[in-house]
């Protein structure tokens, strides 16, 4: 199951989202060392070994795979808003994944998610609607690939 690259800094650190005051002004960034794309694709590994599968995580699907999946993360973004010190998260994952079967794309589909919380961290957000994409995605990828 082939993933796509992050983009990262100069530093080697991905950009995903923003911490802005009580007035909206920005004051910090939100960065990972993590790879996005790799946690996404081990998020849907992890799934689908769950569901029964044997996936596992290559570079690029071989020509003529039986199966596969590749996926690209379309985005990944928490917004942390400081309430009186009290941090408020939102966080947003979107992926596309597309499904092969014998060589051939056999289905293509998007899954996202929006999840917010209330006196939460950004990663909390953030891993609540991955899990939330992973529960509508997951089902759709057994029933196409079994």
């Amino acid at each position: 199951m082939p993933v796509w690259p992050d983009v990262e800094n100069e530093k080697g650190l991905c950009f995903v989202g923003e911490v802005e005051d009580a007035l909206g002004v920005k004051i910090g960034d939100v960065l990972t060392s993590d790879s996005v794309a790799k946690w996404v694709g081990e998020a849907l590994c992890t799934e689908l070994t769950t569901a029964g599968f044997a996936p596992e995580m290559v570079d690029a699907l071989p020509p003529r795979a039986e199966r596969g999946i590749s996926t690209r993360v379309k985005k990944v973004w928490v917004a942390v808003t400081l309430v009186d010190v009290v941090p408020v998260a939102v966080g947003e994952v979107h992926f596309r994944t597309t499904l092969h079967r014998g060589g051939e794309v056999v289905k293509e589909f998007d899954s996202r998610s929006v999840r917010s919380g209330g006196a939460e961290s950004g990663e909390e957000a953030i891993k609540n609607a991955l899990s939330s994409c992973m529960k509508s995605a997951v089902p759709i990828v057994v029933t196409t690939l079994e």
